[in-house]
């Protein structure tokens, strides 16, 4: 009995590793084309970044449908977006979703065309798809099963904040990696991926309906925001069992 559970252990950790490992692996390759293709499309205008953005939307499908295929391997977390969810998820969503709208919305300079709104809605959700699949998918429930929640999220988020290189810039990351935080735990709390992915979409896709230029994260609105992410990190600590949706 003792081998049995010892040997158990053991698959259960390899399993573990193995999900890491392929999961950064997919992620390290979709950054490797990312920056294959911000140096073949420098951007010099509003105009240039948005095909460049259109054009990482590729990558974007490609890497979450590899992790959608390697989880039927894995089988650590089921992309799902029950119907019944959504009064938890505007429930639970609102206030991320309140506090960027906030910010967006004292922003400044050049403004998307309506156009480029259109089009950003849906690259935006792709955006989305991936980053929460990736992040708060086999990666989250990979160091949740080997660390403790706390560690879980706090490593998982690191790696998120630092996957944004070349995209945001590392005055952002701060903000970045509370967002994420906050994300990690309604997903712990057993918010489903798609509901995730879909508020994800949601806070991007608001960015191209006001102005270019949001302030700064160390001035006041963006330490504001800092602020309330921080906060509704703390209150949403999943204090729980840990979701599992295998």
């Amino acid at each position: 009995m003792v081998g049995e559970v010892g040997g158990e252990r053991i698959e259960g950790m390899q399993r573990v590793s193995s999900v890491l490992v392929e999961a950064m692996l997919v992620i390290g390759w979709y950054m490797l084309v990312r920056a294959c293709i911000y140096s073949l499309l420098p951007v010099v205008s509003l105009e240039t970044w948005f095909v460049r953005d259109n054009w990482m939307t590729i990558p974007r499908v490609l890497a979450f449908v590899a992790l959608l295929l390697l989880n039927r391997r894995w089988e650590v977390a089921a992309w799902t977006m029950p119907w019944r969810e959504w009064a938890r998820a505007v429930w639970m969503g609102w206030v991320p979703v309140g506090l960027y709208l906030w910010n967006f919305s004292v922003g400044e300079g050049e403004s998307f065309t309506v156009t480029m709104m259109g089009v950003g809605f849906f690259t935006s959700l792709v955006v989305g798809l991936f980053e929460e699949y990736a992040f708060r998918g086999p990666l989250l429930a990979a160091l949740a099963q080997r660390f403790s929640k706390f560690a879980a999220v706090i490593l998982s988020n690191v790696m998120f904040a630092a996957f944004h290189i070349q995209a945001q810039p590392v005055r952002a990351w701060p903000t970045i990696f509370l967002l994420g935080v906050v994300f990690a735990h309604l997903r712990l709390r057993g918010l489903s991926l798609g509901w995730l992915a879909l508020l994800h979409g949601v806070i991007d896709a608001a960015w191209f309906w006001f102005p270019i230029n949001t302030p700064g994260p160390f001035g006041w609105y963006g330490l504001v925001l800092q602020a309330g992410l921080l906060i509704y990190a703390v209150a949403t600590f999943p204090r729980g069992r840990v979701v599992d949706e295998r």
